[in-house]
Formats: structure tokens, sequence, C-alpha cells
């Protein structure tokens, strides 16, 4: 219920932003996927310990908007996704919940080619189904771009990417146990990072509704050094996904 309430809640934001941009010269999209087809793979390394890979099947709701007032251009994503154990480890399971607020400039406007260039902020959550367990937020600014190329007035195509540049990932018991090192004279690093590319193509049924078939690769993952005496432990955890989506367009 509490997933159904997000989403709905997502839809009416992007939904305002369309009344918004409905009076604006370039207008713009509204958009809500699904995922059909989904992978997630885990992998955690950790100084002395085998590595430890998960595999997972993902499924969930992807919805956003983007709105255009002269070149400039803002936009926002939304993710609501259910990670399930290949193996059907219960406690492995998994809820993943991403946005994304994103603002560039089109340096390319033609009625048939568009290049946007930009940056924004990306904030992902991994939150354990298991009781207890403390939720992981990977966060920060994110630079990119998107092309949007008009195969014809019906067809189109668009390719985006986003690169995390300054980024952070915090856990309350991970953050706990940190401040302890530190305070015992450990010297401690963390580091996060990002990557998201995005493939689609969509088709009008209408002048302002159509339909869309996409690809979403998303990589992420973050790192924890300690350091003291010589010795340095450390723990990574990377994290890839593959997501190939149907869904619904509205233009405006």
């Amino acid at each position: 219920m509490k997933k159904v309430l997000v989403i709905m809640a997502a839809l009416c934001l992007v939904f305002s932003m369309a009344v918004v941009a409905s009076a604006a010269e370039n207008g713009g999209s509204v958009y809500l996927d699904y995922g059909v087809s989904n992978t997630l793979n885990i992998t955690t390394k950790i100084t002395g310990f085998p590595d430890q890979k998960i595999d997972f099947n993902l499924s969930g709701f992807l919805v956003g908007g983007d709105y255009t007032f002269g070149n400039i251009k803002i936009g926002l994503d939304y993710a609501s996704l259910e990670a399930k154990d290949e193996n059907n480890v219960p406690q492995n399971d998994t809820n993943i919940t991403l946005y994304k607020l994103k603002g560039g400039y089109q340096i390319v406007d033609s009625e048939i080619f568009k290049t946007t260039v930009g940056g924004g902020y990306l904030n992902e959550t991994l939150s354990p189904k298991t009781a207890g367990a403390d939720p992981i937020v990977i966060n920060g600014i994110i630079i990119g771009g998107d092309v949007n190329y008009a195969i014809t007035e019906k067809i189109g195509v668009s390719l985006g990417l986003d690169y995390g540049i300054s980024q952070n990932w915090s856990q309350k018991q991970m953050d706990a146990q940190i401040d302890l090192l530190k305070s015992s004279g450990v010297n401690v690093s963390k580091t996060a990072s990002t990557t998201i590319i995005t493939l689609k193509g969509s088709y009008l049924i209408t002048d302002s509704i159509g339909v869309t078939l996409g690809y979403t690769s998303l990589s992420a993952g973050f790192t924890f050094n300690a350091e003291s005496g010589g010795i340095t432990l450390s723990q990574q955890m990377n994290q890839s996904s593959s997501l190939i989506t149907v869904g619904g367009l509205f233009k405006f």
C-alpha cells in the first residue's frame, strides 16, 4: 500500500509539471514505465574474505517528466523497484527507490534533433526487507546529458547519460562504526559512484499520446577503507542492474 501511495504522489507531481509546462514555449512530456525484464547483481568485496555475489530479479515502476522554457530543460525521475533473490533467500530481498532531479541547457534545438547538457541531484536507497536492517543511501551530484532524435513525426528515440561526480553513501550502523574507528585514531575514507545510461524509443498513437520501449543500465557502488599501523581494511559493494521497460508517454 505504501508503494502505491508513493507512486501516486509521484504521478501527481509530474502531472502538475505537465500543467505548468503546457504554458511554456517548447512544452515537455511525462511518462510511466513498468519493468518487464530486469536483473540486479550485487557484489561485496571485503579484505581477507571471498567475494560474495547475489543475483536478483527486479520489478517495479518508473515515472517522470520534463518541461522546457526556451533552451532551459528541467526534469524529474522516480523509480520504485523490488529486488527478489533468484535463489529464494528472503533475507536478501530489497526494496529500491531512486529519484533524480536534473536541469540543463539545450545546446542543439531543431525540429528533429535536440541535445541537452546539464547536471542535478541523485538519491538511491536500498532498503533490505530483513527486520532491523538499516538502509543504504547513495546520493550526490550528477552531470550528464541527453539526445533526442525524431526519426519521423511519430517515431522518436532518446539516449541519456548521468554520471556521479561528488557522491556519498551512508548507513546508520556503518556510520556508527566509522565514528568509533575515527575516535580511536584510525584513518577512514569512503566513496560512492553512480552511472546511469538510458535508451528509449517511442511511438505516438496520437499527437500527444504514445507508447515506449526502453532500456536502462544502472551501475552504483561504494567503498570503505580503514587504515591503521600500515594495515588497511577495505570493503566494496558494486551494484549493476539492467531494466527493459514498456510504458506510456504524454507529450504537450
